[in-house]
């Protein structure tokens, strides 16, 4: 690395001294060459910041750490937490959507009178009569 690229990420980091700072800004005024390079470093951290991931799932750093550390329970224990995390959110996700279409549901049937109960209306059943149960043929 060169030396002044040390500097200005030093510089861009707030590391760097007082005394040290104003000799930078004396020459980044002066050197275009070097206001250059600061831009660069810039742009960099900036894409690097835009990119950097989210998130790598449950446990990532306990995952990495008991791989490194050579703990064989790490993959079948990684393994397990992984499909218990993936299963509470997809379990809270499909519970929150049954909730939504039972009150859709019942809120439509019931106001279109189409459903004689409430249990018929949530599951979206027609109404069915005797008559109509009995003039269905079984086989």
């Amino acid at each position: 690395m060169h030396p002044d690229q040390e500097t200005l990420l030093r510089y861009m980091e707030g590391r760097l001294p007082a005394a040290a700072r104003r000799k930078l800004e004396a020459r980044l005024a002066e050197e275009a060459s070097l206001q250059e390079a600061l831009d660069a470093l810039r742009g960099l951290q900036g894409v690097l910041r835009a990119s950097r991931a989210e998130s790598f799932g449950p446990y990532f750093s306990e995952r990495a750490m008991r791989r490194l550390q050579g703990d064989g329970r790490a993959l079948g224990e990684s393994f397990y937490r992984g499909l218990q995390w993936i299963f509470l959110r997809t379990a809270t996700a499909s519970f929150a959507a049954a909730l939504a279409f039972a009150a859709y549901n019942a809120v439509t049937y019931q106001s279109l009178g189409a459903a004689s109960s409430l249990l018929e209306a949530v599951f979206g059943l027609p109404s069915v009569s005797l008559a109509d149960a009995l003039s269905w043929s079984v086989m």
